[in-house]
């Protein structure tokens, strides 16, 4: 009997995101803003990314209406790649697609069951995939005489059990309150439809602001936080917080739990250091460490808010991560 057959997370976002509204605004700030050329020698957004993570061992447990009912230690691996592909681009309007696949490992030890009946079976060692489709349109008007930009997103997520799980809408509006040559001041409101998002709305605001010639303070509440310093003509150090949210599809075997899907929602505060270097123009190799905090995990019923089972972990594990991205320069028509 296993607990969790083959499966994972999220996104759109795709950057997305991945099933909140705080992964909704990530993936639209960033993954989704307007495709014009590439911001210094690290976009912002990348047409093709690819990267891996490795966590380093945790404990963790599981609940059942408020019973222990496992736990034990972990080993998880992460991969992830993404893909975008502009369909559009004239005047004011963009319209691209995204596709999304990601990877996780995990390796069970020590494990302890606390009540049989409800116990969560798995073997020691457990894989999950998670695929994103997505269309997105963006438009960039001005209001007011200040640059504005709306998107809208359709996207669809699923696993290698079922390619298509849910189909979810997210949408974003943002306006440039101030802009000079060393500050940028936005203000936006972003919205989903996804039933596991903690919150279905939530306003943000972004500060890119210019400290002096090599140090950056970059700003997308509540999603992120990073001091930014250059490091010679192609590499730049950053430091700082970052909210992850993340979405796996679960297809627990037992009598207890069958007929359904279930999607896991963890969600990941992340304190880390991030080195970016520039290999070519538009083409950027990073590596990244850091400690993650784990918060409000839950497991529940597909399209569903109830609460099925909460999973918890250490305050802090540490992690380790590579990756590389390419953006080439695409001019709209």
């Amino acid at each position: 009997m296993k607990l969790f057959n083959n499966k994972l997370t999220q996104v759109i976002t795709s950057l997305f995101l991945f099933g909140t509204p705080a992964a909704v605004l990530a993936q639209t700030t960033e993954e989704s803003a307007p495709m014009a050329k590439p911001k210094a020698v690290f976009p912002s957004m990348n047409l093709v990314d690819v990267k891996y993570e490795h966590f380093f061992p945790y404990e963790y447990g599981m609940k059942r209406d408020g019973n222990r009912i496992e736990m034990g230690e972990n080993k998880q691996q992460r991969v992830k790649a993404g893909l975008l592909i502009p369909f559009y681009m004239k005047n004011k309007w963009i319209v691209n697609g995204q596709i999304r696949y990601k990877y996780e490992k995990y390796d069970f030890e020590n494990v302890e069951h606390y009540r049989d009946s409800l116990s969560l079976m798995h073997d020691d060692r457990e894989e999950y995939h998670f695929f994103v489709g997505a269309i997105r349109a963006t438009y960039q008007p001005t209001l007011w005489g200040k640059p504005a930009l709306f998107t809208a997103s359709v996207f669809a997520d699923g696993s290698n059990k079922e390619l298509i799980e849910r189909v979810n809408v997210d949408a974003l509006g943002k306006i440039t309150l101030y802009k000079d040559e060393t500050t940028t001041f936005d203000l936006g409101l972003v919205a989903t439809t996804s039933p596991t998002a903690i919150f279905y709305g939530i306003p943000f605001f972004m500060l890119e602001h210019k400290l002096n010639e090599k140090w950056t303070l970059d700003l997308v509440f509540p999603q992120s936080g990073y001091l930014r310093r250059s490091i010679g003509s192609n590499g730049r150090l950053s430091g700082g917080v970052s909210y992850v949210s993340e979405l796996s599809f679960i297809y627990p075997d037992q009598s207890t739990y069958a007929h359904s899907a279930y999607t896991y929602s963890r969600n990941e505060i992340r304190e880390e250091l991030l080195y970016e270097h520039s290999l070519a123009p538009g083409l950027v190799f990073n590596v990244r460490g850091g400690g993650v905090t784990e918060f409000w995990n839950k497991m529940k019923k597909k399209n569903t808010s109830d609460k099925f089972v909460t999973t918890w972990a250490p305050p802090v594990h540490g992690f380790v991560g590579i990756g590389v991205s390419y953006m080439p320069q695409i001019k709209k028509k």
